[in-house]
This record gives C-alpha cells, sequence and structure tokens, in this order.
C-alpha cells in the first residue's frame, strides 16, 4: 500500500493528500491550483519554482536552480516528488486558482439561414385502422410533405418517445434536426409546437491561450452571452510546440484532450447557468481552433504536425455528435469543426477569413489573427496566401509579470506622454486594475521607448532619473501602477524579461509578414487593407505597433478591427449553411506556406529583434 503525504499550499492554507511520487505540480493541481508552464513539464522553463518551507524533498537536477538555491528550500515543482509532509509556498502571480468564471449579457443579431441544428413543427394525422403504419411511418408521412426526403432515425432517445408522443392528445410535434450530406438526422422530437422554448447553440473559439463561448438562439440568430476563460492546457505549456511534445508521453495525449473538454464543458455549464436554462437544451456546436488544438480536442495525435513533412491527420471533420465527445450538450448536438488550410493555419482562421469576408473582397488583405499563434493571411477573392509565426503568449497576458487576458480588471490602454512617462490607463470594465493585456503592452513598450526609458534591445535606461525604476525577484522592473491602485493590492510592473518576450513576439510577426511580401513580391505600399483580428485588437493603437516595429507602416485608415473574428465566425457558422460552406470552400482554395522552408525568414527575424527593427527607415514615414 503507497504512503500518504499531506502538502500544505502558502499562502492560501489549503492542504491534500497525495501518494508518494506525486510530484508537487500534480499535489497543486489536487489542490486546485493551475500553475502554468512553457516547458511541457520538462524543468526547462523555471516557471514552476517554488519554495519549499517545512519538510524533505528531493528534486531532479535542473540548469533553472542553482545548487545553493535548492539548499533554501527552491524547487521547481514538475521536477519534484513528494516523499514527506510539506509545506509549500507558491508564488501568486505564477499560480492560478480556479474561480467561478465570468458572463456577460451580448445583445447582438447576426444573419441566419440553415442553422446547424433547427426545429420543424408539423401536425401529425393518426394511422386509419386497417392502414398498418408504424409510429416512425405516421411521422416520415409529414415530413415527406414537407419535402424532407431522406431521413435518418438512428437516435435511439427519440425512437424510444415515439409511441408517446405520437399516442398522446397533442397533435402537434416539433422536431428538432440537422442535415448531414443531404440527409436529414433527427435529434429531438417533443409534443407541442414549444413556440415559447427557445433552440440554443454554443460557439468556441478554443485557442491556445484562452477559450472564449457564446450562447446564441439558433432560431432567432441573437448572441445571449458569451465567456471565457485561460485555457487549462496551459499547464502543459504555453505553446503548440509543448503541447505537441507532452502529447507524445504516456497518456499525455489523453490528459491534454480531458483538459481541453473540461474548459469548453466549463464555459458551456457557465452560459447555461447565466441564461437558467438546462445544458440538454442545447442543441448544436460549433469549434473554431488552430490545427493543433482541433487534434488535441478530438484527441487525435498531433506529433507529425510538428514533425517534417509536418502532416496533420486532417483538416476537415465529418460532423460528430455530443454524446460521442462526452460534452456538456444535449447528447444528439451536433458538432461542427471549422476546417483548416495547414499544419499551423487552421479552423480559426477559415472562419475569421470568411467572418472578414477576405474571400469576397476585390481589395488587397492583409490579415493577422495575433494571438499565441500569429497567423498571416494576404490575398483577395481571386487568390490567398497563408503562414504562420510562432508569437507566444505574450499578448494573451500569459508569460509576462502582470499579464492578464482581455477581461474585466486587464488595462486595455495606456497613454504616456513622451517628456516626463506620466500616464494614464483604461481599464475594461471601469474596475480597479488588475494586469496588462496585449493592447497595453504594445502601448508600454511604444511610451517607454519614446520617453528614452528603454532601448533598443528593451533595455531600462536606468540611469533615468526615475523613482519608477525597481526591482522585482531580482530582476530590473518599471512601476505602471502602484499597489493602491490595483484591485489586488500589489504593484502593476513590466520586467526587461517581459520586455524581452514582446520583442520575441512583435519580432516574429513583422518577419512573417515581410518574408510573406518578399516571397509574393509585393511591396507593403501596394496593401490596401490590413484587418486586424484578435480581442487586443479592438484596442491597438496603430502608432504604437508601429513605432515598435510590428505593424507595416501605411496610412490608418487603412486598418480595420474586427475582434475576435474566430469567435464570431463560429457564431456565424451556427447559423448558416452558406457560411460555412463559405469556410469549406476557403480551407481548400488557399496556399499555404510553410515559413520555415522559405530562406531567409530566420535573417528577418533577427533583424526584427530591436525597437523598432535594425532598419529603422522600414517603420518612419
Amino acid at each position: 500500500m503507497k504512503q500518504t503525504h499531506r502538502v500544505t499550499f502558502l499562502p492560501s492554507g489549503v492542504s491534500v493528500k497525495v501518494d508518494s511520487g506525486v510530484t508537487l505540480f500534480n499535489a497543486a493541481l489536487v489542490a486546485g491550483y493551475t500553475i502554468h508552464t512553457g516547458c511541457g513539464l520538462q524543468g526547462t522553463c523555471g516557471r514552476c519554482r517554488v519554495t519549499v518551507e517545512k519538510g524533505s524533498f528531493h528534486a531532479e537536477p535542473s540548469a533553472m536552480l542553482k545548487k545553493e538555491e535548492i539548499q533554501q528550500g527552491h524547487c521547481l515543482a514538475c521536477m519534484t516528488k513528494v516523499e514527506d509532509d510539506l509545506t509549500v509556498e507558491l508564488r501568486e502571480e505564477l499560480c492560478h486558482r480556479e474561480t467561478e468564471t465570468q458572463v456577460r449579457a451580448v445583445s447582438e443579431k447576426l444573419p441566419r439561414k440553415e442553422a446547424l441544428a433547427y426545429r420543424t413543427p408539423i401536425a401529425i394525422k393518426p394511422a386509419e385502422p386497417g392502414e398498418n403504419l408504424t409510429d416512425r411511418v405516421v411521422i416520415q408521412r409529414e415530413l415527406l410533405r414537407q419535402g424532407y426526403m431522406e431521413v435518418s432515425w438512428d437516435n435511439l432517445k427519440v425512437l424510444r418517445s415515439l409511441s408517446r408522443i405520437c399516442h398522446g392528445e397533442n397533435r402537434e410535434i416539433a422536431i428538432t434536426m440537422s442535415e448531414e450530406k443531404s440527409t436529414y438526422r433527427i435529434l429531438d422530437i417533443q409534443s407541442g409546437s414549444l413556440e415559447e422554448e427557445k433552440l440554443y447553440g454554443v460557439a468556441v473559439d478554443l485557442g491556445t491561450t484562452t477559450v472564449a463561448a457564446r450562447l446564441l438562439d439558433l432560431e432567432k440568430g441573437e448572441v445571449l452571452c458569451e465567456t471565457g476563460k485561460f485555457n487549462s492546457q496551459l499547464m502543459y505549456g504555453d505553446d503548440i510546440i509543448h503541447r505537441i511534445v507532452f502529447a507524445d508521453q504516456e497518456g499525455g495525449l489523453e490528459k491534454l484532450r480531458a483538459l481541453a473538454h473540461a474548459t469548453v464543458n466549463d464555459l458551456i455549464e457557465s452560459l447555461a447557468r447565466f441564461q437558467k436554462i438546462s445544458t440538454d437544451r442545447i442543441m448544436a456546436m460549433v469549434i473554431a481552433g488552430n490545427t493543433t488544438m482541433e487534434h488535441l480536442f478530438m484527441g487525435m495525435d498531433p506529433k507529425y504536425i510538428r514533425l517534417s513533412p509536418n502532416t496533420p491527420g486532417l483538416l476537415r471533420f465529418p460532423l460528430f455528435h455530443a454524446y460521442r465527445l462526452g460534452l456538456s450538450l444535449h447528447p444528439a448536438a451536433p458538432i461542427y469543426i471549422t476546417p483548416g488550410m495547414g499544419s499551423y493555419v487552421g479552423g480559426d482562421i477559415s472562419a475569421g477569413l470568411a467572418s472578414a469576408r477576405v474571400d469576397q473582397s476585390e481589395f488587397l488583405t492583409l490579415y493577422l489573427d495575433l494571438g499565441t499563434n500569429g497567423e498571416i493571411v494576404l490575398g483577395n477573392r481571386e487568390w490567398m496566401v497563408g503562414c504562420a509565426c510562432s508569437c507566444g503568449p505574450a499578448f494573451e497576458g500569459s508569460g509576462i509579470r502582470c499579464g492578464t487576458r482581455y477581461a474585466d480588471g486587464a488595462v486595455e490602454s495606456i497613454l504616456m506622454k513622451e517628456k516626463d512617462a506620466s500616464l494614464s490607463y483604461r481599464v475594461v470594465g471601469n474596475t480597479p486594475p488588475e494586469g496588462l493585456c496585449g493592447s497595453a503592452l504594445i502601448d508600454l513598450m511604444a511610451g517607454l521607448y519614446r520617453s528614452g526609458r528603454i532601448d533598443k534591445k528593451g533595455r531600462f535606461h536606468r540611469e533615468k532619473d526615475d523613482s519608477r525604476f525597481t526591482v522585482e525577484d531580482s530582476t530590473h522592473a518599471f512601476r505602471i501602477i502602484p499597489a493602491e491602485e490595483t484591485g489586488h493590492g500589489r504593484d502593476i510592473v513590466i520586467t526587461e524579461k517581459d520586455l524581452e518576450n514582446l520583442i520575441r513576439t512583435k519580432g516574429a510577426v513583422w518577419a512573417a509578414i515581410s518574408t510573406l511580401l518578399k516571397k509574393l513580391e509585393i511591396k507593403k505600399d501596394d496593401i490596401q487593407k490590413v484587418v486586424i483580428a484578435g480581442n487586443f485588437g479592438r484596442t491597438l493603437h496603430i502608432i504604437n505597433a508601429i513605432t515598435i516595429g510590428m505593424l507595416p507602416h501605411l496610412p490608418r485608415e487603412r486598418f480595420t478591427y474586427i475582434g475576435n473574428a474566430s469567435l464570431t465566425g463560429a457564431s456565424r457558422a451556427l447559423l448558416s449553411r452558406d457560411f460555412r460552406d463559405r469556410m469549406e470552400k476557403i480551407s481548400t482554395s488557399l496556399t499555404y506556406i510553410d515559413l520555415s522552408t522559405l530562406p531567409g525568414y530566420m535573417d528577418e527575424f533577427v533583424a526584427s529583434l530591436f525597437i523598432p527593427h535594425t532598419d529603422e527607415g522600414l517603420f518612419l514615414a
């Protein structure tokens, strides 16, 4: 019998019992903590560093810790196994304890035409004596009169309810169905016209760092509410490469699949509670995500997405039903997964391109979706070429000391005066600030650079006489918002390591844009329209993004923001067959380019690791 030990986490005092040999990382999970790592538990990022205050422990060696640090009780949670009763101090900024997911009401109407699931009322005529008709045939006879030729009756729950419904007093029934390749599949059947009962669907943007979801009225085309949260898979790596590596470990793929489902189910249940409905009244779902995220969600091995010749298992998925995936929906609800174009340009981009109507535009358009992965598409209604770069999670708040996703409490905009670097800021939800989201980080980097407080490499000019320069955990930092103004009572700062991460992120974006333009022999001035997707785009100041060398220097009127285009596209796909068909066409017609195979990309990236660039003239008027 295995020995058990008690692990107590500070400062909360939460205590759990775990078996001997369990890692501190997994003990923290049992306690309800998610420690966001960047290396897939390989002990190479140092992000899960904790301090053992009491109890003996044995930690695997790591280049991230010095011998004297281990002797002082410091260790990496992923590399340390529980072999004694322990008291462990967690650094608060690296840990996230699950709380109630926030939901907000939305009032938006979208075009509706042949939704993924819809309801058809019919009036049944009972069989006459001597007709020898089954209850199924009685209903199908009425469906044939309405033009439904091929009908699938493979739903056992529906079959079990036929006799009760057909022989009840009410001759009106409501049939919920979906269309699958000219076959109408019956999802549910109920007695009565159900005019007062809404038919619901969920749209999901399955992002690498954050997951967002919306609840829609499928019959009126109305968005009712939406919510979002960090992807629980973050504990096994910030980006898709680390997750692919973790998925290849024993049990890793199943863990990642379960976490993706748990995250989505939590959002679905939060939406249902907010709307005060049962989750089994949600009759359809559309999921938009990058190619790796869609593979992990389906429990498909993503290993060969990473390995040459970078071949995904699928780019276009068949229609699935909720009961096969264990999702918190009506068991028969169809699940549509948006189609992808390549290993690193996925279904979230087909949803975004269709939402932005790039496939219908006469203008040469540069489409940018900048999150953990940066996807770039150039083209119009005649042709489209796309590629992807690894931005890292900085724009979505992960990997930044005081970073946060776009939600209430996030600082979304910062105005810094060039003369003295005094600043004003705007917070999502008009609440006390909790952290900095992507758009604020870009504002901040541009402001610090223009005021002379950082150099071209993002390092602080500490000789400046400014009391806001400080040291946080042996790291040089600049205080943005003092503790007395924040919602958590701690200073909000930006560190030199944060700035280093941001420079890599903006450098990856510009290098991808520049490489694509050179490959297609197109000048930046030929771009007639720039469409920026992603939550941070809604408050992005173009001049600041140009100042740091992330976006091309073009007239301001050419830039357009469309917010979370992936979520909008998933919402529209729920409501429209035409929209789903457009996404399918985009996925087969877009030309996908793997940047890693193009000569010169790494040179472009290295040249971009300065503010704004080694060639400053690229970003000057």
